[in-house]
């Protein structure tokens, strides 16, 4: 009798296990005629572009493990803001060279842009043709506005951000008749209000 039992047992397990195997219509991973198609998502940035009242959504596509890659990396739980602006700078077309570093102090940030910078030349690539905007004070203006959208966005908090010139003073632009004041912020954090 414990003979028979054992060998219920058995032939129970076995039973169960090719039924678990070929359930659902599944078929082994490799099995001739089916392919692995699994592959590891590649990591987005999610990037707003645009001025302050018409901000579009645009991916950025990143390789931030494949050591052989020339893309830019991003690490959401470690932002930093310089490399924030090459990844727009290559998403765009737009040339946001900078003077030196973001400048970094608490509750604020200052970034400092070169003469060689699109805010100052106007120009573009023009392959990139969804940021090709000849107009100089919308370029301005779309460049500084999506500049503070995903600084915001990184910093996941409302950001106090100065732009200024290479040496510190206004950003002037006779082109387009612009002046953005150093002295002022272009964005301010927002308070709490305060309750009594």
């Amino acid at each position: 009798m414990k003979k028979n039992w054992k060998n219920f047992v058995i032939y129970t397990v076995f039973a169960v296990s090719v039924f678990s195997l070929t359930s659902c219509g599944s078929s082994p991973a490799n099995a001739p005629g089916t392919e692995n198609t699994t592959e590891a998502p590649q990591p987005i940035l999610v990037l707003s572009l645009g001025t302050k009242d018409n901000m579009k959504e645009y991916d950025y596509i990143y390789e931030s493990a494949n050591p052989n890659s020339t893309a830019l990396t991003w690490d959401a739980r470690n932002p930093d803001a310089d490399t924030l602006l090459a990844i727009i700078a290559e998403l765009t077309g737009w040339n946001l060279t900078l003077s030196q570093p973001v400048s970094v102090s608490p509750g604020s940030f200052t970034i400092s842009f070169s003469k060689d910078s699109s805010i100052y030349t106007g120009a573009v690539d023009s392959s990139k043709t969804d940021f090709a905007i000849t107009d100089r004070k919308q370029l301005v203006t779309t460049i500084l506005d999506s500049i503070v959208a995903n600084m915001n966005r990184a910093y996941n908090e409302s950001l106090t951000i100065y732009f200024t010139a290479a040496d510190g003073s206004d950003i002037t632009v006779p082109e387009g008749n612009i002046t953005i004041p150093a002295s002022e912020p272009y964005a301010e954090a927002e308070t709490e209000p305060t309750t009594e």
